[in-house]
């Protein structure tokens, strides 16, 4: 990767990014308006505030990235890692929904939002080598890994907190046996429904970054080494 001052984050991106903060945000907001039982539900509010928490540490980040991207070579890794996140978040966007909308066999359902998890940590992982193979660097690697989840996850939760406006009437049927009521001790189904799905989304905003540093991390040395030995090969020819 060359230098960061021989070149810039796109214009849109951190408008962009906190557009789709505050989407989120507000939808949060909609689905507590629109059914606020979910609040007087067992440690109900605990599942609001842990994704506007979250959200508000994202907008935060975003507002950094220039400062991030003056770091020599960074904005290279941002921009890898921007690009990347826009193609796995489809991944992820198509995952949440097929286990939200498509009716499957619970087996076939785990089988197949589990292959598509691995796809995305894989994705992570080869966006990390990328990095590292471009800048022979392991940090700038598994900065583009962990900045690519961040905007993934951005994005996907997003999407799926839109998504419980129409699913939410077959992920109440789905969770009437789902362990997790069951044991939450909650009386309504509805309630927990969309409880579930911020937790969920808040749970992939706090893990994504850190499961991407370590295999972008991997990913990243796994790249430094590669190009480290063409460098060597090309030099002894």
């Amino acid at each position: 990767m060359h230098d960061s001052s021989s070149s810039l984050l796109p214009g849109w991106l951190r408008p962009a990014l906190w557009s789709v903060i505050v989407l989120s945000l507000v939808l949060i907001g909609l689905h507590v308006a629109l059914y606020s039982a979910m609040l007087t539900m067992p440690d109900g509010w605990s599942f609001v505030l842990a994704p506007v928490v979250l959200l508000a540490v994202y907008a935060a980040i975003v507002l950094a990235l220039p400062t991030i991207a003056r770091v020599a070579g960074s904005t290279d890794a941002l921009w890898l890692g921007t690009r990347a996140g826009l193609v796995v978040a489809v991944v992820e966007m198509f995952s949440i929904s097929l286990e939200s909308l498509v009716a499957m066999p619970q087996t076939a359902t785990a089988i197949i939002t589990g292959l598509l998890m691995l796809t995305t940590f894989t994705l992570w992982g080869v966006t990390g080598f990328l990095g590292g193979y471009r800048s022979r660097s392991v940090w700038q690697g598994a900065l583009a890994a962990v900045w690519c989840s961040m905007v993934t996850m951005t994005l996907a939760v997003t999407f799926g907190y839109a998504l419980l406006i129409v699913a939410w009437p077959r992920l109440t049927t789905f969770m009437a046996t789902d362990p997790d009521f069951l044991r939450s001790h909650w009386s309504d189904l509805h309630a927990f429904a969309i409880a579930n799905t911020l937790s969920n989304g808040a749970v992939h905003l706090l893990e994504a970054p850190i499961i991407a540093l370590v295999v972008g991390g991997i990913g990243a040395s796994v790249g430094r080494l590669v190009a480290q030995g063409r460098a060597v090969r090309d030099a002894h020819r």
